[in-house]
């Protein structure tokens, strides 16, 4: 019975595992919300905010993101110092099993720096969020002066 299982039939069993695995992690997500606040021409900075919600039993950790519109991007949370509010980038964002993620302004939120162009309301923005398990997912963001 053994020698019935070859080496390529190991390897067609190890592709499918990583694959249903990689599935599974992409479909345990929610991801909703996603908007960019409007820039005029001349700002070259701007904030984008979503929502991650964890449908698994496991952490998720967000660990960058990336967009055409923008040279590079951080991940920031607002840490109170006293009577300071204060602006931090961070490494990564943990999502705990069954919770959510919320990224509004003046709390946790993505940064855009160096804007290629200015976002007006209207337009739309592909958001690319990677995370630690090595899925990523691709979210368009619309583009609001101020979240509806």
């Amino acid at each position: 019975m053994l020698k019935m299982i070859t080496p390529k039939v190991v390897s067609i069993i190890g592709i499918l595992i990583v694959f249903l695995a990689s599935c599974n992690s992409k479909d345990n997500l929610k991801i909703t919300d996603a908007w960019i606040r409007a820039t005029p021409p001349s700002h070259n900075v701007s904030a984008a905010y979503l929502t991650i919600e964890n449908l698994s039993n496991r952490s998720r950790e967000l660990i960058s993101i990336d967009t055409p519109a923008a040279d590079s991007t951080e991940l920031h949370i607002i840490q109170h110092i006293g009577d300071v509010m204060e602006m931090q980038n961070v490494k990564s964002l943990r999502i705990p099993p069954r919770g959510k993620l919320e990224m509004n302004p003046g709390g946790t939120h993505l940064m855009l720096f160096g804007m290629r162009k200015g976002l007006g309301e209207g337009d739309s923005v592909v958001l690319s969020l990677y995370f630690a398990d090595n899925t990523i997912w691709n979210v368009e963001a619309r583009v609001l002066k101020k979240r509806r």
